[in-house]
């Protein structure tokens, strides 16, 4: 190979390195640029994306111009706050991409997961090789994904079955979302049934068949009537896995409180059983002389003093003693004890 040729592809590939580090450092700064988004504000965004995905307005993988103005202004309304399009359509790219991080981190054979912090958990050296291949996944490391029932609404499919196939077209919730609405987990992910929303690549692919879809056959009914249709029975579907989940809030409440009631019922026994022990050895000589004590007028040398001392050695003598309140009458009974013993 000639000499100047060699300095050519030399340079050429110095060139592209420089590019890459520089399309590196761009992307940085555009990611560390991005405006930061609180909870209540991707709430709401979600909310209003799901709102038109409910009403057909999304006819692929992203939403209409009109559907996009509308949540525009919802979002001004609510927040006080006006994005652009382009800046709601990089918050819906970046939950997609998180979303996405997340099914497929869930979706790994042998790891753990917390049920009190919902986390996946995975020994170090794991976690450390699987970032390498799956550096989105980073954020889960300390903590879940956040809103995943809604970013489930938005970014999920279901398997195709037949003329019931689910589609981002579709206008409505998959048949089976009332079967698993809580957020991907190693306990409950299924990846024949959940998988991710198509790529940018696929979108032509998934188009086409759309349009093959729509020129089929159809029944006599009209296609809004079989949309509406299947919007109310989406819906009534969803209202029934929200009242499930509600139930089960309320066994889990229940089943706590009967564990309280169970422990203060156990307290209560034990309390019962010393109260009863107590009864039936009555008041300890210990309390009777310290009653005795309490008397100015009985000495703790005299002859009334140790003849009381006696007598508190039977049971009944000491019920007696301690129930009288009054010192004088105390006095006068062990007097006259004392003198039917002499």
């Amino acid at each position: 190979m000639p000499k100047n040729m060699r300095l050519w592809l030399l340079q050429g590939e110095d060139y592209m390195a420089e590019s890459r580090v520089l399309s590196q450092k761009s992307k940085e700064k555009a990611e560390s640029s991005r405006a930061v988004w609180s909870d209540n504000q991707k709430k709401v965004f979600l909310d209003l994306c799901i709102q038109e995905v409910l009403s057909g307005g999304r006819p692929g993988t992203n939403l209409k111009a009109q559907s996009w103005k509308r949540v525009i202004d919802g979002f001004k309304e609510k927040t006080g706050i006006l994005y652009g399009q382009k800046q709601l359509k990089n918050q819906w790219d970046l939950m997609r991409k998180q979303y996405n991080a997340w099914v497929t981190l869930c979706g790994q054979t042998g790891i753990g997961y917390n049920e009190v912090t919902h986390t996946v958990t995975m020994e170090p050296e794991r976690w450390d090789e699987y970032l390498k291949g799956h550096p989105d996944a980073k954020i889960f490391r300390t903590r879940p994904l956040s809103f995943s029932d809604e970013m489930k609404i938005l970014f999920s499919r279901t398997q195709a079955r037949g003329e019931d196939t689910w589609t981002p077209s579709s206008g409505s919730f998959p048949e089976d979302l009332n079967n698993d609405r809580s957020s991907p987990s190693p306990n409950m992910v299924s990846t024949q049934v959940l998988a991710p929303l198509e790529t940018p690549e696929e979108r032509g692919e998934e188009e086409l068949m759309e349009n093959v879809r729509r020129k089929r056959p159809r029944p006599s009914k009209s296609r809004k009537e079989v949309k509406n249709k299947k919007f109310d029975d989406s819906f009534e579907r969803l209202v029934v896995a929200l009242e499930a989940d509600k139930n089960q809030e309320r066994e889990e409440k229940i089943r706590e409180l009967t564990e309280k009631i169970r422990e203060l019922e156990e307290k209560n026994r034990k309390l019962e059983e010393k109260n009863r022990e107590r009864e039936e050895k009555g008041p300890t000589i210990a309390e009777c002389v310290a009653c005795l004590k309490r008397i100015p007028n009985i000495g703790q040398t005299s002859r009334l003093f140790i003849f009381a001392l006696t007598i508190f050695r039977v049971k009944e003598n000491r019920e007696l003693w301690m129930s009288i309140d009054n010192n004088d009458v105390r006095i006068e009974v062990l007097k006259t004890l004392m003198e039917k013993e002499s």
